[in-house]
């Protein structure tokens, strides 16, 4: 046991060696409404949460958008509201089997919001494998002189798997999978020696990310 542990850190060392150099940290700096955090991977059976934030706005006084869900693979549990103002008015706050709708606003006498906040946090059920984009659409931001606020929009990724990091579906995180990983390691979508089932967080690369995820659930049954 002691020699797979030490093989798995020598693994991951070397893959952080060639992965570092090609890092993006690009960061946006205009107004932003995303899902946070954007890749969630989770087992059958487990609950995960996401939260919706808003980043570098101001004047703001009021928002609607959409959450889009695969709900053959999840289950919405519970949503939670977070508002940057007091008081406010709930204008529409509708749930479907795959979807959420959420229209609020300042009311009179509320001060409008300036920097960064957590607009709503929603919490899931994961029921079965498979994928789901977590889609944020028809978004509207308003600032305290009913102006829309232009802003950028990121969605949200979640992958459901029977046990996270088997990626040769044997029952057991192990070498195996470490092997198949090195195999495709540095792969992308098109190349010879690309494996969807090793692409554990859903970027469409096979990278030292991927190799973290493994390395976390290395040993489990």
């Amino acid at each position: 046991m002691i020699r797979k542990v030490v093989l798995v850190v020598v693994f991951l060392t070397f893959l952080l060696s060639i992965a570092f150099s090609s890092i993006d940290t690009t960061v946006s700096f205009n107004t932003t409404l995303y899902v946070n955090p954007q890749t969630i991977i989770a087992a059958v059976n487990h609950t995960l949460t996401i939260n919706v934030n808003i980043a570098n706005v101001g004047l703001f006084a009021g928002f609607m958008f959409k959450l889009r869900w695969n709900g053959t693979i999840l289950d919405l549990m519970k949503t939670e509201l977070f508002m940057p103002w007091q008081p406010y008015f709930i204008v529409r706050n509708e749930t479907g089997p795959n979807y959420w709708e959420i229209q609020a606003s300042k009311l009179a006498g509320a001060v409008h919001f300036n920097g960064n906040a957590t607009l709503a946090r929603l919490t899931y059920e994961a029921t079965a494998p498979g994928n789901s984009t977590l889609d944020l659409y028809d978004t509207r931001l308003a600032d305290r002189y009913a102006n829309p606020i232009p802003h950028d929009v990121f969605d949200g990724y979640i992958k459901v798997c029977k046990l996270i990091g088997d990626v040769n579906f044997d029952g057991l995180v192990d070498m195996k999978d470490i092997t198949i990983l090195k195999v495709a390691f540095g792969s992308e979508i098109g190349d010879p020696n690309w494996n969807p089932n090793v692409d554990l967080i859903s970027d469409s690369i096979i990278d030292i990310f991927d190799g973290v995820v493994i390395a976390a659930n290395f040993g489990k049954p």
